[in-house]
C-alpha cells in the first residue's frame, strides 16, 4: 500500500526476483521495475495467489495523508493539482506548490474522495475482500514484523539493509505525527475527511484519536 513502506518492500521483492543485486541496492531512491500482477494474465495470478505468501502493510490513514502531502504534494507533481484546484474553486492565490497547507490538501480529498494511488483507499488498491492475505503488517510495528517478514521470504539478508528510519517509527507515531499535523485543522474539515477512511479504519483497527 503506498505510504506504508511501499517503495522499500518493492525493493525487496526486486532483489529476490533477480532483478536488482542485493550487493548494490540502496533501497531509497532505487529504480523501480516492478510487474503487476495484472500483466500475468488470469492462469498466472490465480497460481500465484494460491502459492506465494501475499504480505499487506498498512498505516492509520491520517498518517498517510500526511506522508502523502509531505512527499507527493509539495515536492512532486501532484502539488499542481492540488494548487491549481484551489485557486480555482475557492479563489486562492496560492503561487508556489511548497505554499500549499495541510489543510488545502485535506479540502482537495474532501471534495474530490481518494481519487489517488498516495491516498487511495486499502480496498480500492489492494483488494483485502478478493485476495486473501497471509500477513498483514502495520506500519508502527516495522521495527519487529519486518525481518519477521522477510524471514518468511527467505530474505533474511536483507534484514539489515531495510531502512531504520522505520524501527523509529513507535516514538513518531500517532501522537506525536497526527497532532502535529491536525491539531490546527477545522473540526468540520477533518470530520469529512475521515468519513472517507473512517470504515476503513476501523476495520484496520484505527481511531481518530483527536
Amino acid at each position: 500500500m503506498f505510504k506504508a513502506a511501499s517503495r522499500n518492500w518493492r525493493n525487496v521483492y526486486q532483489i529476490l526476483s533477480g532483478r536488482q543485486d542485493p550487493s548494490t541496492v540502496v533501497f531509497k531512491g532505487t529504480k523501480e521495475y516492478y510487474i503487476q500482477l495484472y500483466s500475468y494474465g488470469s492462469m498466472n495470478n490465480s497460481m500465484r495467489l494460491a502459492n506465494y505468501l501475499k504480505v499487506l502493510v498498512v498505516r492509520h490513514p491520517l498518517e498517510r495523508l500526511v506522508s502523502a502531502y509531505k512527499e507527493q504534494v509539495l515536492f512532486r507533481h501532484l502539488g499542481p493539482r492540488v494548487k491549481t484546484y484551489m485557486n480555482q474553486q475557492y479563489k486562492r492565490n496560492i503561487t508556489l506548490q511548497k505554499h500549499i497547507s495541510f489543510s488545502d490538501f485535506l479540502q482537495y480529498i474532501a471534495d474530490n474522495g481518494p481519487n489517488n494511488a498516495h491516498w487511495a483507499l486499502v480496498e480500492d488498491f489492494c483488494k483485502p475482500c478478493d485476495v486473501q492475505y497471509d500477513v498483514i503488517v502495520h506500519h508502527e510495528d516495522l521495527s519487529t514484523d519486518a525481518p519477521n517478514v522477510m524471514r518468511l521470504l527467505g530474505a533474511e539478508h536483507l534484514i539489515a539493509q531495510f531502512p531504520s528510519s522505520h524501527r523509529e517509527i513507535e516514538v513518531y507515531h500517532n501522537e506525536t505525527l497526527i497532532q502535529k499535523y491536525y491539531s490546527g485543522i477545522d473540526r468540520k474539515l477533518l470530520q469529512k475527511v475521515w468519513g472517507i477512511y473512517k470504515e476503513e479504519a476501523s476495520f484496520l483497527g484505527y481511531e481518530l484519536d483527536l
